[in-house]
């Protein structure tokens, strides 16, 4: 006579079976969560670029330097050294940023309604985009370009004197509006 058959699994076959699972799991977590990162890199390089062309759609139409378009010589003041995560609206440069961006609407015939989500600026990590108005703003140097950003992941304003923090900006720099800069 032969023993029984046993049917179903030992402690030790359900463990490496969890442990497999546990191990394909962490790797499906990796790859989603770098093509989450991949995705929000691509709607922030999309929306500056629309910005972009807006701004430069203003130029051709008008000759007028970035600052004359956005009504501001230094938007980006106030936003340097703070996290622009989720800044409220009444935040200086949140408020700065947004008149700055409303002006560029409205002077490009409204090319970033679509991007005005709500009435908000904000790029796919919270912050607002920034403007960084250069060409004419100093006399002895009117030739500086003028760029347009998402800070990126970590929410902060990336400064030359500054070389200890990782530089995850997303910048984009504009051509000079004035003939004596080309």
């Amino acid at each position: 006579m032969s023993a029984p058959l046993k049917k179903g699994f030992t402690v030790m076959e359900l463990l490496v079976v969890i442990a497999i699972i546990g191990l394909l799991a962490s790797i499906l977590f990796a790859s989603l969560n770098e093509a989450r990162k991949r995705a929000k890199i691509s709607a922030a390089t999309g929306e500056l670029r629309q910005i972009r062309l807006a701004i430069e759609s203003i130029r051709i139409d008008t000759g007028q330097a970035f600052f004359e378009i956005t009504e501001n010589p230094y938007s980006q003041g106030g936003c340097f050294d703070i996290d622009l995560r989720d800044i409220p609206e009444s935040h200086r440069c949140y408020a700065t940023m947004h008149n700055s961006y409303i002006n560029i609407n409205e002077k490009s015939g409204g090319m970033l309604d679509a991007y005005i989500k709500g009435g908000d600026i904000r790029d796919p990590w919270g912050s607002p985009y920034v403007f960084d108005e250069n060409e004419l703003e100093f006399d002895h140097d009117p030739c500086r370009k003028d760029s347009i950003r998402s800070v990126g992941p970590d929410g902060y304003i990336k400064r030359h004197d500054n070389p200890s923090m990782p530089y995850d900006d997303i910048v984009y720099r504009l051509h000079f509006s004035q003939p004596e800069c080309y």
